[in-house]
């Protein structure tokens, strides 16, 4: 399973959600007022709250696809620390 982008929910153009399945597990928006081109998109990843030394949980890219690519290294750095994967489910 990859990750995929979902708009937000109340429709605010540049925003929106990260989902792994049917998990939200990060937003990505175009920031209104960016002081420089390399701060216009920011990325968050949601829900983690521990993980290796290191890992960034939030930053800023340039274009969405620079937040996507951030955010997705994060959040493969995070899954590997915890020892899953995209293919396991959540437990039940």
């Amino acid at each position: 399973m990859t990750l995929s982008l979902q708009p937000n929910a109340d429709g605010s153009p540049g925003d929106y959600d990260v989902l792994s399945g049917a998990l939200k597990v990060g937003q990505i928006y175009k920031r209104g007022t960016a002081l420089r081109p390399e701060t216009e998109w920011t990325w968050v990843l949601n829900g983690v709250p521990t993980g290796p030394d290191g890992l960034a949980v939030t930053g800023c890219a340039e274009s969405r696809e620079g937040a996507e690519a951030a955010l997705r290294e994060s959040w493969e750095q995070w899954l590997a620390w915890a020892g899953l994967s995209e293919e396991d489910g959540p437990a039940l």
